[in-house]
């Protein structure tokens, strides 16, 4: 699989499962999406900045990697409201990251927060369910598992609307059945795929501030860490 195809699977999963995990998703869509006067960019920058923060201490993640990410994002949005990133920049943060860990481990846990943990799965259950989701991530991310094949395998989880659209059912609807079956079809695409049983877990925040800075660097742009970034350094 190329970089584009990678690209654009990762962009189209990440609408289908509709994840909101990182901030950057969040900061591009706002910015592509609002045209405002005078002071627009202190108003943007700011305002995608606490959507983005919020977003992040709602997810699962590590007490640790939330200080990370949220570093991260203070780098980014204070370059945007110094004109030193502009949108066209943010998009191609946004590419850099379908093509990275991030999309699909965002993806693995939005699956395990919103539809494992809330489950009547026994602990052991449990456990079993994130592991067999740390494999599929896995699978994807190192291009042997087809992401096409992981859109069918969430089948079960799936709802479509009169226009034929589809999205995750609410967890609410889920059967127990529905969720067995999905993670039955996501060990069997893992196991085809020889993936290895063992733990997936990516360095997120080191992923997100290296995708910011491959993005930058494509526009003859850097910055400085984050740490140096906040502290003025």
């Amino acid at each position: 699989m190329n970089q584009q195809s990678q690209q654009k699977s990762g962009i189209g999963g990440c609408a289908k499962f509709g994840i909101g995990c990182f901030a950057v998703i969040l900061i591009v869509g706002i910015v592509s999406g609002l045209v405002v006067r005078s002071y627009w960019r202190t108003w943007l920058g700011d305002g995608a900045q606490a959507v983005a923060v919020q977003a992040i201490n709602d997810s699962s993640l590590t007490e640790e990697q939330k200080q990370g990410m949220i570093a991260e994002v203070g780098r980014l949005t204070e370059a945007f409201k110094n004109e030193e990133v502009n949108a066209d920049d943010l998009g191609n943060i946004m590419n850099e990251i379908a093509g990275s860990p991030l999309l699909v481990t965002g993806m693995v846990m939005f699956v395990e927060q919103v539809y494992v943990e809330s489950s009547g799965l026994s602990d052991e259950e449990k456990a079993d369910a994130r592991r067999t989701l740390q494999r599929l991530a896995r699978g994807i991310f190192e291009e042997t598992i087809d992401p096409r094949k992981a859109e069918d395998a969430a089948a079960p989880l799936m709802q479509t609307d009169a226009q034929g659209d589809q999205s995750l059912k609410d967890p609410a609807n889920i059967a127990p059945e529905e969720l067995q079956a999905f993670l039955a079809n996501a060990k069997a695409l893992a196991d085809e795929a020889q993936v290895p049983d063992e733990a997936f877990e990516p360095d997120i925040v080191k992923e997100f501030g290296d995708a910011i800075d491959r993005a930058l660097q494509k526009a003859g742009k850097t910055l400085p860490p984050a740490n140096q970034a906040e502290s003025g350094e």
